[in-house]
């Protein structure tokens, strides 16, 4: 009898932010992916393979920060989703000329928020766009909650989280569900 295991791959989903807002920094491409990971290696090695190619093109420049945010199963593989946040001196768009700006009303307003599941169930359906926000949401939570990150995250991210923190932590709930959010003094001072 023969039994298939499951594959594991990695996805990058790279971003920075300027004064414009939160940019995906892989453009259309979307995430980068790797490819299945060998036994002999692990998900954050090809994390750093990944993200030494983008470096290649990009003048070297590597990530601040890189946190594993979600897992996702799929028929055969199972992906290990990471963040990876830059820091950008100006405009995001002089250093990464094919990045795409994520708009997190925007995404919510014509996307929908991801669509909702018990907590110990998966989800019915995910979308490239349901991870980045949830990395989004994830970072947004860590910044208040972590001083290392917070401590590594560049200021223009930190703003920009404190910014979409309440679409962020209530992109899940329904209308009936929502409580108040009201930013304590503690959580605002996190910028």
């Amino acid at each position: 009898m023969s039994i298939d295991v499951m594959g594991t791959g990695v996805a990058v989903y790279p971003i920075a932010a300027d004064q414009t807002g939160f940019w995906q920094l892989s453009g259309e491409a979307g995430p980068w992916r790797s490819a299945p990971v060998p036994s002999d290696s692990m998900p954050f090695v090809e994390v750093n393979l990944l993200l030494d190619s983008a470096a290649v093109r990009h003048g070297g420049q590597l990530p601040v920060i890189v946190h594993q945010t979600s897992d996702m199963a799929q028929p055969g593989l199972l992906t290990c989703n990471f963040v990876a946040v830059y820091n950008v001196a100006a405009l995001v768009r002089d250093e990464w000329p094919d990045a795409l700006p994520i708009d997190v009303d925007s995404i919510l307003a014509v996307h929908g928020a991801p669509v909702p599941h018990a907590s110990d169930e998966p989800p019915a359906q995910v979308r490239d766009l349901d991870v980045a926000l949830h990395a989004l949401r994830h970072l947004a939570f860590l910044r208040i909650h972590d001083a290392g990150v917070r401590r590594d995250l560049p200021m223009i991210v930190r703003s920009k989280l404190a910014d979409v923190a309440p679409a962020l932590f209530t992109m899940y709930q329904g209308p009936a569900d929502i409580l108040e959010l009201t930013p304590t003094a503690d959580v605002r001072n996190a910028a």
